[in-house]
């Protein structure tokens, strides 16, 4: 499970995502102390979890709440992010499968199984 502490190492990962593509949709990449902010805002609520490769952080995946509004109370917006030098390796599909099967309390269990299905059936939609 991730931590605060790694708020710089996240930083690092994610940078590539907001300066080289427009999928972040932030404008300007945050830095270690906002990764912190955003990692110990996430947790005390739902998981984030980091890949690690000799000691060095090289991607994180994280649920959080998907809309503010009580209706999607049950639903949790995920994400994974992984350092560009090591890509295609699978990383983000096994941090995903982590964070799908993690026994955590039953109200994030049933958002995260939620939100696998509707990810897996986007993704039948999309792949025909």
């Amino acid at each position: 499970m991730a931590t605060p502490e790694d708020g710089s190492a996240f930083a690092h990962v994610y940078r590539s995502a907001v300066v080289g593509s427009p999928i972040s949709f932030e404008i300007e990449p945050p830095d270690g102390a906002e990764m912190a902010r955003r990692v110990a805002g996430t947790i005390a609520r739902f998981p984030w979890l980091a890949f690690e490769e000799n000691g060095v952080a090289l991607g994180y995946a994280y649920a959080g709440t998907h809309r503010a509004r009580p209706a999607y109370q049950w639903s949790a917006e995920v994400s994974a992010y992984v350092h560009e030098t090591v890509r295609r390796r699978g990383i983000a599909r096994a941090l995903y499968t982590s964070l799908f099967v993690l026994p955590a309390n039953s109200d994030i269990a049933t958002r995260t199984r939620g939100s696998r299905f509707r990810m897996q059936r986007a993704s039948a939609c999309t792949s025909r």
